[in-house]
């Protein structure tokens, strides 16, 4: 993950931790649904936070519908 400066040293609420949790679990469920071998993908968080990084410039700067906080704080 690429860490924003603001959040060096930061304490992130549960409810920040959860959600962040949520979204990387999804990610990697969408990554498991989609392996076109069926072998099985492991959790990669390198794999989990480019995915991430595509999806944040989607929303906040393709689509515009939210800041980058409010989709993974």
């Amino acid at each position: 993950m690429i860490f924003r400066y603001d959040d060096i040293g930061r304490v992130f609420t549960q409810e920040e931790k959860d959600k962040q949790n949520y979204i990387d679990l999804e990610i990697m469920e969408f990554i498991r649904k989609l392996d076109p071998t069926k072998n099985g993908v492991y959790f990669n968080k390198y794999i989990i936070g480019k995915v991430r990084e595509t999806l944040i410039e989607i929303y906040t700067k393709d689509l515009n519908l939210c800041t980058e906080r409010a989709f993974y704080p």
